[in-house]
């Protein structure tokens, strides 16, 4: 004494189990986004033993969709053979922007296919199966109020010396952008930013660069539209 001693998860619960990522919110039509299962047992323990049979799929034929599940593990190493981490990495393609119904599901031992998701607190942030994705074109307008600006030029600058940030864009479901051409504009104390006052660098990838420079010092407001 003392002794010690491993506790394994239980057996993998259906109900709480976790689905998260970028493709539980939408996609964009044309362009592969992933979400990942995560295999837990009745307690929430994640179940890392693997093998556990989950089944991806779109309930409209119309969607058409190119879809792998792929089962996650630890990297190969001299020491320490490549194992189960129990996760479950789902990509997924849609040709054609629209409104679907994904349904994430296990095959228990019995063949019963239970619905994932379904007890699992909301502080985990998991969709519940079966579960709606929003499918945008690839030219859908960016909201501007979900942008995430970043860098030192949004809280900063020195008058007569560049100022720079960044700005990811999001379409209306939230969903992040990954081509670039968006069509943007910047306040700043209300005035309108042109071309010619400042550079936009557009990144080809839902990114973009500004680059600003503003001769008089003062406090001033920025805003994207």
């Amino acid at each position: 004494s003392p002794f010690q001693g491993q506790v394994h998860p239980g057996v993998t619960s259906a109900a709480m189990s976790t689905i998260v990522g970028p493709g539980v919110n939408g996609a964009v039509a044309g362009s592969e986004v992933t979400f990942l299962i995560t295999a837990r047992d009745a307690l929430g323990n994640r179940n890392t033993r693997g093998g556990d049979a989950f089944r991806v799929r779109f309930l409209e034929d119309s969607a058409a969709p190119v879809l792998t599940i792929t089962p996650q593990r630890t990297l190969d190493t001299a020491t320490q053979p490549s194992l189960p981490t129990g996760e479950y990495l789902v990509t997924y393609m849609v040709a054609m922007a629209n409104s679907y119904t994904l349904q994430v599901d296990l095959t228990t031992s019995a063949g019963a296919r239970v619905p994932v998701g379904t007890s699992v607190l909301p502080v985990m942030h998991s969709a519940k199966s079966p579960f709606t994705v929003k499918v945008e074109e690839a030219n859908t307008p960016f909201l501007a109020q979900l942008s995430f600006l970043s860098g030192a030029g949004i809280s900063q600058a020195t008058a007569g010396m560049p100022g720079l940030f960044s700005v990811a864009t999001f379409d209306r479901a939230g969903v992040p952008m990954i081509i670039g051409g968006r069509s943007m504009r910047f306040k700043l104390d209300g005035e309108t930013v042109e071309q010619g006052m400042a550079a936009f660098d557009d990144k080809q990838n839902g990114q973009y660069g500004v680059t600003y420079i503003v001769t008089v010092a003062g406090t001033y407001s920025l805003i994207v539209m």
